[in-house]
C-alpha cells in the first residue's frame, strides 16, 4: 500500500465513521481493560487533510551541510507556507531514492514513509498504523 492509497483510504473511513459509536467502544474496551484505538485515530483525521506524498523544495547547493540548513529554515515556517512537490512531479531519480529508502525520505507533511510496511516498526504517529 502506497502513502497516497492510505490516505485515501484513511479519509473513507473517516467520512464514514460515528464518533459517537467509536465513543462507546472506547468505553467499552476500558470498563473491560482493552484499549480501542478508533477514538484516537478519528481525533487524529479530524485535523488530516488530503495530500499525496510530498516533501519540501530547496535548491541544492551541492552543500549538504547547507542543504540540511535551507531544509531547517523551510520546516521552521507554517505548514502551508512552506514550498512541497508531490512525488509525481519529483525527478526520476529523487522517486527512485524514495522507493527504495523510504525510511530516510518521508513525506514532509505527515512524516510518514512512501510505501507500507517499511514503517511498520517505528512508532505509532504514521498513517499505516492508523488503519
Amino acid at each position: 500500500m502506497t502513502h497516497d492509497e492510505a490516505i485515501q483510504q484513511l479519509l473513507a473511513e473517516y467520512k464514514i465513521a460515528g464518533k459517537e459509536e467509536l465513543t462507546n467502544l472506547f468505553i467499552d474496551g476500558i470498563s473491560r481493560g482493552e484499549i480501542h484505538f478508533g477514538i484516537k485515530v478519528y481525533s487524529a483525521m479530524k485535523h488530516f487533510y488530503e495530500h499525496s506524498f510530498s516533501q519540501i523544495i530547496i535548491s541544492d547547493t551541492g552543500d549538504c551541510l547547507k542543504n540540511d540548513s535551507l531544509l531547517a529554515n523551510e520546516f521552521k515556517k507554517p505548514l502551508f507556507d512552506r514550498r512541497y512537490t508531490s512525488f509525481h512531479n519529483m525527478d526520476k531519480h529523487k522517486q527512485q531514492e524514495i522507493m527504495s529508502n523510504g525510511i530516510s525520505s518521508p513525506c514532509h507533511i505527515c512524516s510518514s514513509s512512501f510505501s507500507y510496511p517499511i514503517e511498520a516498526e517505528f512508532g505509532e504517529n504514521n498513517i499505516y498504523s492508523m488503519l
